[in-house]
């Protein structure tokens, strides 16, 4: 088989076995409950693994070579390799979920947040001191939050121009 395809039964089993983790955190936190049924969770981690023999199996024998292209592995080859390691190796973190219904699926809320910074550098250029970066991450925090309570941003940011800043719940309204 050429390319990735050769690796799309493993790949594609994994796929449904992160899906199945996902679907049952939430059904568990739906319910009130703070982890995933044991039976369910004991399945979903052995055909997490069950993959990732497979995966290997379907590798030639050990590590691939240091340097790309020395050793005959094929850069699919050790792109599934790398895959397969990492999932193998951080296992207990992938699917943590099962064990602690409020860790989310994936990272986006993490990535929304920087890529405000990352965008404000390719469109401004960087950020040329560090009082004007902390100035940008304290803005942004304060909108980012107030976006997090259902805030309408606008309204917050006129409340805070008009000297009467809004503050999450549970904050005292200022002297």
């Amino acid at each position: 088989m050429a390319g990735t395809d050769r690796y799309k039964a493993w790949t594609s089993e994994m796929i449904a076995v992160l899906l199945d983790a996902k679907a049952a955190s939430e059904a568990a936190a739906a319910a009130g409950k703070m982890r995933v049924d044991n039976r369910r969770a004991v399945d979903i981690r052995r055909r997490c693994h069950a993959c990732l023999d497979q995966a290997f199996v379907l590798l030639p024998p050990g590590p691939p070579p240091r340097r790309r292209h020395q050793g005959g592995w094929s850069i699919y080859e050790r792109d599934a390799w790398n895959l397969a390691s990492r999932l193998r190796r951080d296992a207990a973190d992938v699917l943590r979920l099962l064990d602690d219904t409020r860790i989310p699926f994936d990272n986006n809320a993490a990535e929304w947040s920087l890529r405000m910074v990352k965008l404000h550098d390719k469109i401004s250029g960087t950020l040329h001191s560090l009082a004007g970066a902390e100035a940008f991450a304290a803005v942004r925090s304060y909108l980012q939050t107030s976006a997090n309570h259902g805030e309408n941003l606008l309204g917050v940011l006129t409340m805070l121009f008009a000297d009467r800043p809004w503050l999450p719940p549970g904050f005292a309204s200022g002297p």
